[in-house]
This record gives C-alpha cells, sequence and structure tokens, in this order.
C-alpha cells in the first residue's frame, strides 16, 4: 500500500504540472475539468474503494486520507475559492469524458451505451461530489 500511496503522489504531481500547462493553454474551464473532475474524482473513487477493503487497517485508512488531503491542497493552490463554487455550481459531468464530450457527444454516448448512465451512476457521482466538496471546502 505504501507504494501505491507513493506512485499517486508522483501522479499528483505530474497532475499539478499539466493543470497549469492546460489552463495556460485551453483556460480555467478545461483545467478544472481536468484536474477535479476527472483527476480528484477518480482518485476518490479509488481510495473509497481501497478503504472499504483496508477498514480495519488504520494505517492505511490514514495514508489514503493524507492522499486526499494532498491532492486537495494542490487543486486549491491552482484554483480560487470562487471558480471551484463555480465549477461545482455547473452541474459537471464527471470522469474522463467528463470534460471533454460535448453535451450532444455525451448524449451520444450514452445512447449508444459507450457510456454508463443509470440511477446507481447518479447516486454515485453524487457521494463523490460531496466528497469532494468536502476536501475543496466548497460551500453547498
Amino acid at each position: 500500500m505504501d507504494q501505491f500511496i507513493k506512485n499517486r503522489e508522483k501522479l499528483i504531481d505530474d497532475w499539478e504540472v499539466a493543470v497549469s500547462h492546460i489552463k495556460d493553454e485551453f483556460g480555467i474551464e478545461k483545467a478544472i475539468g481536468y484536474f477535479v473532475g476527472e483527476k480528484f474524482y477518480n482518485l476518490i473513487e479509488e481510495v473509497k474503494r481501497l478503504q472499504r477493503d483496508n477498514e480495519n487497517d488504520p494505517e492505511i485508512i490514514n495514508g489514503l486520507e493524507r492522499l486526499l488531503f494532498r491532492c486537495s491542497q494542490g487543486i486549491m493552490l491552482t484554483f480560487t475559492e470562487h471558480e471551484l463554487n463555480n465549477y461545482f455550481r455547473s452541474n459537471p459531468r464527471f470522469g474522463a469524458l467528463g470534460h471533454v464530450l460535448t453535451e450532444d457527444g455525451h448524449r451520444l454516448f450514452v445512447e449508444q451505451e459507450v457510456v454508463g448512465h443509470s440511477i446507481d451512476n447518479e447516486i454515485e457521482d453524487a457521494l463523490i461530489m460531496g466528497e469532494m466538496k468536502k476536501y475543496l471546502k466548497v460551500h453547498p
């Protein structure tokens, strides 16, 4: 598990470098979609699964919590509170395709069953979004 955390810490460093280039090249909307809507979303999803699998090991749980805190700190240094609040108010889609596809493109992917879309997905996204907001100190 230590190696998992070390690898993810290195990935967070890479994401921070990438997001600065995305921000300069494509603007805030794409940068925040990349860092928050894709990378942080996926990290929370992965960490929550690992926490369930290791719920009786406080050392692992603490390490995973530190990892989420580390990533959230990088996000809050990259984006203003106003930018983060606006992002969450925009009702974003999450995951790798969330910030890349247009509304029409997303609808087509759902219709063609390339992307799963169910009430269970919506509930899971809402729960993860709640975690994201908690770590990023975004107000409801």
